[in-house]
């Protein structure tokens, strides 16, 4: 019978990678404009803001796709949680 083994850090380290994502999309307008000035040519930076700035929608779409994955992983993690205690408590009772 083949085991099935899930990993809890390794979950925890995927939602935290997935939040620092997420919150990288949530504030790209906002660092937009600091890149923007840090590229020390006006029409490139412009065009550095204006990158960012076109790519709202997508971005949105895209935290939404991130907070998904995010929710399912707590809901795997938690089902995963209780499984493991009522087997530890089946085996405790034999």
């Amino acid at each position: 019978m083949p085991d099935l083994m899930i990993v809890g850090d390794v979950i925890e380290h995927m939602r935290t990678d997935l939040a620092r994502v997420r919150l990288e999309f949530e504030n790209a307008n906002d660092y937009s404009q600091d890149a923007a000035i840090a590229c020390g040519h006006m029409a490139l930076g412009e065009r550095v803001y204006d990158f960012a700035h076109n790519w709202d929608q997508r971005r949105k779409e895209l935290v939404e796709q991130i907070t998904t994955v995010e929710n399912n992983l707590d809901m795997i993690d938690t089902a995963f949680g209780e499984v493991d205690i009522e087997l530890s408590s089946a085996l405790d009772e034999n």
